[in-house]
């Protein structure tokens, strides 16, 4: 004669579908915050006024560098981080920008002449302030040409120093983009690690009570 017993097991459905969007959430915010920190690295390897069309933008007033933020954590609710910047350079600096028709922008070429014009009000008062001559280049047909200061007396002794350049337009420095090529991987490596310390913390919650004699 055989003895039997029987053993039953509630599955605990909803209670592991949290788990698992709880490990989601946790891992989407470790590959946000990686992302964040390689982003801002890489904005911080250029001198002030060194950057090129197509590259990374420079780091001047660390305006950009800072503002990048994992700024939307997901949740187990809503799986859904985002990094990004709320800064106008963010865009401009992704995408470019262009005059409007009959005027030009002004582009700072130092950290002395951002501050006189910020201070002055603008690039024609902070020139007749400091003295600045306007040259004018027509080589590149986006350059318009360049607000310089004079330094010293004599030929031997003097030298320019450009100031402001005024341009009809400026080419894009697409931080966003080359970060995400860049740190793509190492970004989805930080999620699936995350996730699955996660998971395995979650899942010992969840399991521990599967076997348990209902009261």
């Amino acid at each position: 004669m055989n003895v039997r017993t029987k053993v039953s097991v509630q599955f605990p459905r909803e209670k592991i579908i949290n788990a698992l969007r709880t490990a989601a959430a946790s891992g989407l915010n470790a590959g946000g915050i990686h992302f964040t920190a390689q982003t801002r690295q890489k904005l911080n390897q250029h001198g002030p006024w060194g950057s090129k069309a197509g590259g990374y933008p420079g780091n001047s007033r660390g305006t950009l560098l800072r503002s990048v933020d994992l700024y939307k954590r997901a949740k187990p609710e809503a799986l859904d981080a985002r990094v990004g910047s709320n800064v106008p350079e963010a865009w401009y600096m992704q995408f470019g920008s262009k005059a409007s028709k009959g005027k030009a922008l002004t582009v700072p070429l130092n950290v002395k002449a951002r501050n006189g014009m910020l201070a002055a009000g603008g690039i024609r008062a902070y020139a007749k302030q400091a003295g600045l001559v306007f040259i004018k280049k027509s080589r590149n047909a986006d350059h318009i040409g360049t607000w310089v200061q004079v330094i010293g007396k004599g030929r031997k002794s003097q030298r320019v120093v450009p100031m402001v350049a005024l341009r009809k337009a400026v080419k894009a420095r697409p931080w966003l983009t080359l970060s995400y090529r860049d740190h793509k991987a190492g970004t989805i490596d930080a999620i699936r690690t995350q996730y699955q310390l996660r998971w395995a913390t979650e899942s010992r919650k969840v399991f521990a009570q599967l076997g348990k004699a209902k009261k």
